[in-house]
């Protein structure tokens, strides 16, 4: 970049370097010509396989290929990892969703050897990631085997490493996509189990609850009741209710006959809890005098909440969550705490640049 200061000085260069990128999932995509967020490889950063599972059994808890010839261990345990993706009439049908937390999964581009979401075998190299570009730019027909289609456009960078250019978009895929989920099941009656859903004692006592907050200006916005605006909240919404207001309104609550209740049943409230430690971790900025240990737990509790999940919650198994699990721990390793990275301030540009065009 060369600029001009005056007639006396000249002028001088500034060498600028790309360090890293923000986007969320869909433009991340589009920039690295990757996989789609619902195909069978929605990871940029690793070779882990999703299942197309039928959509109705995850509603019920069971995970089952769509031909029906999947057998279940336990609620979403995949046991018969063989099964073809398509139904009886030869047509591909159902749901792709990602496992690999509660027990190894086959990964074909591994030779068929079983790992973990997690595993560093999955993942793939800065130079793996140039060469399947370059792959399908001399051969558009193995789009499908590569997982991408075509290189990526800062590969022409030479000292920009792929695999850390691109910043997990925490707040979309971890507020936007895993707390939503989770919230959007729960009030919507859609876990497996009857009584792991809200229930309407449950959703009038949060309902009055929620008109004793006041929130502080520094929250920007007033509280809206989760139970009926969950659905239209704002990643800022979301994002209070999971760092604070969640502890009052699911705390216990007594019925007309002076029984203690809990909101959330004993799965789904330790599920909660394991989300909300990682939550804690990687959306606020606060000092540690074991930021390693800290780190190790926040990573521990979000393979944890996904370990729940594939064995009960199927449905919210999403490429959000595998996204998560498998890149946001190497991230903070790589770049430091996550809260420092967060799209928040992107967020804002845009609604700024999208409010110069209404």
């Amino acid at each position: 970049l060369q600029i001009d200061v005056n007639d006396r000085d000249g002028q001088f260069r500034h060498i600028i370097f790309l360090s890293r990128v923000y986007a969320d999932t869909p433009a991340r995509q589009k920039l690295t010509k990757g996989a789609g967020h619902s195909s069978y490889f929605p990871c940029w950063w690793c070779k882990f396989k999703g299942r197309r599972v039928a959509a109705g059994a995850l509603k019920r808890g069971i995970v089952e290929d769509v031909n029906g010839s999947m057998r279940q261990a336990s609620w979403g345990m995949v046991d018969d990892e063989d099964a073809e993706d398509v139904d009886a009439e030869g047509r591909t049908a159902g749901v792709i969703k990602y496992f690999g937390y509660l027990k190894a999964q086959r990964q074909e581009l591994l030779d068929g050897r079983a790992v973990h979401t997690w595993d560093d075998e999955l993942l793939r190299s800065h130079q793996d990631q140039v060469q399947r570009g370059h792959i399908v730019d001399r051969e558009p027909s193995r789009h499908k085997l590569e997982c991408c289609h075509g290189s990526c456009l800062f590969s022409k960078l030479e000292y920009v490493d792929l695999n850390h250019l691109f910043i997990v978009p925490v707040c979309h895929s971890l507020l936007y996509g895993v707390a939503k989920d989770f919230l959007k099941a729960f009030f919507g009656g859609l876990l497996p189990a009857l009584e792991w859903n809200c229930s309407s004692n449950a959703k009038r006592v949060m309902s009055r609850r929620a008109e004793d907050i006041i929130l502080t200006s520094e929250f920007n916005r007033p509280y809206r009741d989760v139970v009926k605006f969950h659905a239209s909240w704002t990643m800022e919404e979301y994002m209070t209710f999971i760092l604070t207001v969640w502890e009052f309104i699911f705390r216990p609550y007594r019925n007309k006959k002076g029984a203690i209740r809990h909101v959330l049943h004993e799965i789904p409230r330790e599920a909660w809890a394991y989300l909300v430690v990682a939550a804690r971790h990687y959306l606020v900025s606060s000092y540690s005098e074991a930021p390693e240990r800290a780190s190790c737990q926040a990573q521990a509790a979000l393979r944890s909440y996904a370990k729940i999940a594939e064995k009960h919650f199927p449905m919210l198994c999403t490429s959000n969550l595998h996204m998560l699990v498998c890149r946001l721990p190497r991230q903070e390793r790589a770049w430091g705490h996550v809260s420092k990275d967060l799209e928040m301030w992107v967020e804002r540009g845009v609604q700024t640049v999208k409010s110069g065009f209404r």
